[in-house]
């Protein structure tokens, strides 16, 4: 299967796989324990890394086969997270913190400022930005 001829989508603790050229569901991944909530993706031509405020999981990216699943337990891991990919890194920042995973889910460090406050996290490196992305006030 060619690396575009699936669109991955999340929402409500739920990740999909559509097809992109009839829009038919090829997978469905539904991780139990997040429950709902946004899910921020990465998507490469081998996996689908799913992320929640206090969940990580890995998916296999043309058949949907979940490879990992791990509790995210590092400080700031509650609230929307923001994901950005550094070489074999995946930085997570959220509610004042940014940690540090491989992008085959293992923890390697977090940063959490204290006394800082928390809040959205942007992150960046040299060609490569994530803005905060706030739901807002309800």
């Amino acid at each position: 299967m060619q690396a575009n001829e699936l669109i991955i989508t999340a929402f409500a603790g739920k990740v999909f796989a559509i097809d992109r050229a009839t829009g038919a569901q090829k997978w469905r991944v539904e991780f139990s324990e997040w429950s709902g909530g946004a899910v921020e993706l990465v998507v490469t031509e081998q996996r689908v890394i799913a992320v929640t405020g206090g969940w990580l999981g890995i998916i296999e990216r043309t058949t949907g086969k979940v490879l990992k699943k791990v509790e995210r337990k590092e400080k700031g891991a509650q609230g929307r997270p923001v994901l950005l990919v550094d070489g074999d890194r995946l930085i997570i920042g959220g509610a004042g913190a940014v940690a540090c995973w491989t992008l085959d889910g293992d923890f390697l460090w977090d940063q959490y400022f204290a006394g800082e406050g928390t809040g959205a996290v942007a992150l960046g490196v040299p060609g490569n930005v994530r803005q905060a992305d706030d739901a807002g006030r309800r």
